[in-house]
């Protein structure tokens, strides 16, 4: 069994990893972007779309952090709801930010289309719930949906409905999201490199940024070169900022885990997944998610709090859970990979999108609510440069409260205890 924050099933099935070049030299840009995962590669691909002479530098390797460990979920929508944004700004510009989220999907649909992206993409994604109290609720959701959001078709599911998908016995309802989806993440990024550079855009590995400065031009200072650009826009998450900076008092740091396990004979996978290939999650803040892959493994993950220390013990405790779920393939399978990582989840569920000034933009926190919206932030920072800021200037109207990380870890500490005492995944 492999037990690593990087050795990943995800790394280990993804298209062929791409190499870059460290920056040695000084370069000149339009629009110099830092950070290799989702955010800074769809900003980089959209900029070169435009024309743009744009340029990528990563510290590391490109999706080495939250993006190669992510759920792989592509789903429209937030994690918090249509009210919870009303409140914020009103209900036509929640309904504007909520279309956004349904375009950011889309647009990962289009990207795979139009440049060939082999990742495994499975369309549809199945919301379950084991708690009958919430009938009621995920009824009027479907339906207000399905009145005011025609372009994201959504159907509602009995439990005899969700066991045609996913044999579940404990779900009692459940919600199909027919255009959403799942996929391999580093192979979807890789992809969007690879068109990226086509273009004639430039990406750096290992390159770290020592300093920004902003005079007539914007100079972006690496450990061993600069660049020299109009713009910069800052894409990060978990790992960006120290911790009294104002990136991390807007978001908490949570562990996510993953295990996957070894391929299921046929008969078994006919069981349990009667249709092929499938994404289902839950809905509400302890978030949980499972696929059955192409390659006739279950990938089971969500939120942890505590510490991954014992990768095999670690391992035995999620396989406990998963069969909870799914008891038939209890004494049937085994784990082959199990990994986890930090991730920045903002306390409002909604990602962040700051201007240092009109030439320095920064992003992150864009973790609990799938993959979409971090594939598509760049984007609309980019079209913000360009003098099309519909979009930034409905995304950047939420403000979230700075609060210290000891609250956050204080938080996230008493969570773990209720959510233990009382809850389980796939209740919400």
């Amino acid at each position: 069994m492999e037990f690593s924050p990087y050795v990943t099933w995800y790394e280990k099935t993804a298209t062929e990893r791409p190499s870059f070049d460290t920056l040695t030299d000084s370069i000149e840009c339009d629009i110099c972007i830092i950070g290799g995962a989702f955010t800074g590669v769809d900003a980089l691909l959209h900029a070169a779309e435009k024309g743009q002479k744009a340029v990528l530098i990563e510290p590391g390797k490109i999706g080495y952090g939250c993006t190669g460990r992510a759920g792989g979920l592509i789903e429209s929508g937030l994690n918090t709801t249509i009210d919870d944004l009303s409140d914020f700004y009103g209900r036509l510009s929640a309904h504007s930010f909520w279309n956004s989220t349904i375009e950011a999907r889309d647009k990962i649909v289009e990207n795979i289309r139009k440049y060939n992206i082999n990742c495994d993409y499975v369309e549809g994604l199945t919301y379950i719930s084991r708690n009958k109290l919430k009938r009621d609720g995920y009824i009027n959701y479907v339906n207000y949906f399905s009145h005011y959001f025609d372009s994201d078709p959504i159907e509602s599911l009995t439990h005899d409905d969700v066991q045609q998908k996913l044999k579940m016995p404990s779900a009692v309802l459940g919600m199909h999201f027919m255009k959403s989806g799942g996929f391999n993440p580093l192979s979807y990024l890789f992809g969007m490199a690879q068109a990226a550079v086509t273009q004639g855009a430039k990406i750096y590995e290992n390159t770290s940024v020592v300093a920004i400065d902003e005079k007539e031009k914007i100079t972006v200072q690496t450990n061993a070169g600069t660049v020299v650009c109009d713009h910069v826009i800052v894409c990060g998450n978990a790992y960006m900022g120290g911790e009294s900076s104002p990136e991390k008092t807007q978001t908490v740091s949570m562990n996510y885990f993953q295990i996957v396990t070894k391929p299921l004979d046929q008969e078994l996978l006919d069981l349990i997944a009667p249709q092929g290939p499938m994404v289902a999650a839950s809905r509400g803040d302890l978030r949980s998610y499972l696929q059955i892959t192409a390659d006739k493994r279950i990938l089971y993950g969500g939120p942890e709090f505590s510490d991954v220390k014992n990768g095999e013990s670690f391992a035995a405790q999620k396989l406990k859970e998963l069969y909870f779920y799914l008891p038939d393939i209890k004494g049937h399978v085994e784990v082959d990979y199990v990994w986890s990582g930090a991730v920045g989840v903002p306390m409002n569920y909604v990602p962040i999108f700051h201007k240092v000034s009109n030439r320095h933009y920064v992003t992150h926190g864009f973790n609990g609510h799938g993959v979409a919206i971090s594939c598509f932030a760049g984007h609309v920072i980019v079209d913000a440069i360009l003098e099309d800021d519909g979009l930034y200037d409905i995304y950047s109207r939420i403000k979230p409260r700075p609060i210290p990380q000891w609250v956050h870890h204080t938080v996230a500490k008493v969570t773990l205890i209720l959510y233990r005492l009382f809850a389980r995944r796939f209740n919400a």
